[in-house]
């Protein structure tokens, strides 16, 4: 994988077509694809939907065609695992992939979804574990509590054969500014999704060390509408929270993602 990852995270990411299918093709020349690794496995699906005039007489489209087709079928069983999990909650917020799904802009994409994420303002956690349990979620670990809160932002569930994270933190940001940032990130939510703003701040700095989703945060990031984004509340929230973030937006640019420069806030100077 790490051999083809900068050409398909150009083939994923690049908003020039010509130019992703140029990284398409390099990465075609290199896959047997009776012998596809799961990262590739993973990918695959997320390749802006151009992926349909990519395989024209290609021999091996019906595999690849079906590698789609199951990840679309796994995602949208998740996603109604969700959703009812969030109808229960009465309160919470999408992460990760199943988020970055439900937003994504190109028609005929796929974002596999690995795992479920859901958001919860900390005083819900305790219901929101019970709510859990009641559907035989079964927890890693006790929930944390007091000031133990401000230095970790998620639990794990499983029920087989799915993992559930619980978060009440978007960003791993510890220490005094952890319930600051969970004000910031709530204040815009809406309908079980974040604000877009934070949306991108959060694909982009907000994966967990190590993250058992292998489909890499550039491709979140490229999935997800960027044009109508407030940069200026992005880039505000990314002063106080992921300073990392102007970095990793010039990271962007450089794989080819129509991104505008991001202005850095003075304070950030200061």
């Amino acid at each position: 994988m790490d051999s083809l990852r900068p050409a398909l995270l150009r083939a994923a990411v690049c908003s020039s077509e010509s130019e992703a299918l140029a990284a398409w093709r390099s990465v075609r020349k290199s896959i047997d694809v009776e012998a596809l690794s799961w990262d590739v496995v993973q990918i695959i699906p997320t390749l802006h939907g151009r992926l349909d005039g990519w395989l024209r007489d290609d021999p091996a489209e019906s595999i690849l065609a079906g590698i789609v087709r199951r990840a679309w079928t796994e995602a949208q069983l998740r996603l109604r695992i969700a959703r009812g999990i969030l109808d229960r909650l009465e309160t919470g917020v999408l992460l990760g992939s199943a988020a970055v799904s439900l937003r994504n802009r190109f028609a005929g994409s796929v974002r596999p979804i690995s795992d479920l994420r859901i958001l919860v303002p900390r005083d819900h956690l305790p219901r929101a574990a019970s709510v859990l349990a009641e559907d035989g979620w079964q927890a890693a670990a006790e929930i944390p509590s007091g000031d133990a809160l401000n230095w970790c932002s998620w639990i794990s569930f499983s029920r087989d054969p799915l993992q559930l994270y619980l978060f009440w933190r978007a960003l791993p940001v510890t220490g005094p500014r952890a319930a600051r940032c969970e004000r910031e990130f709530f204040a815009h939510a809406q309908a079980n999704l974040l604000a877009p703003e934070h949306a991108f701040l959060a694909a982009i700095c907000g994966r967990m060390n190590p993250d058992p989703d292998v489909v890499p945060w550039q491709i979140d990031a490229a999935l997800l509408p960027v044009h109508p984004l407030d940069w200026k509340m992005f880039s505000a929230a990314a002063c106080d929270f992921a300073r990392e973030a102007f970095a990793r937006v010039q990271e962007l640019r450089a794989l080819g993602l129509a991104i505008p420069k991001v202005r850095r806030p003075l304070r950030f100077f200061l």
